[in-house]
């Protein structure tokens, strides 16, 4: 679906999430690429004998797991999404 989506718009996943959500709902600490406005703060997973995994610095979008964001971030697109701001009535129908 990325790359029909990509193919159609000719813009990267990146560049279109920054302009169609990330932008309008003031999602200041997201993206689908590592940035280095995270660097200074992110959070990082740790394995079963506590060894940190390190932050997950991609470079390139994939829309099957590449978003970074924060819970206050996430929280604006999920009310966004429950009150279908920004979405045609069918679409969130």
């Amino acid at each position: 679906m990325q790359l029909v989506v990509e193919e159609l718009t000719h813009k990267g996943l990146e560049e279109l999430m920054q302009a169609r959500v990330f932008g309008p709902l003031g999602m200041t600490r997201s993206s689908m690429t590592w940035s280095l406005k995270f660097e200074a703060n992110h959070a990082e997973g740790f394995a079963e004998n506590e060894k940190s995994l390190g932050p997950q610095r991609r470079l390139r979008a994939d829309a099957a797991g590449s978003l970074l964001t924060t819970p206050a971030d996430f929280s604006k697109l999920v009310e966004a999404v429950l009150q279908g701001r920004g979405l045609k009535p069918e679409t969130k129908n």
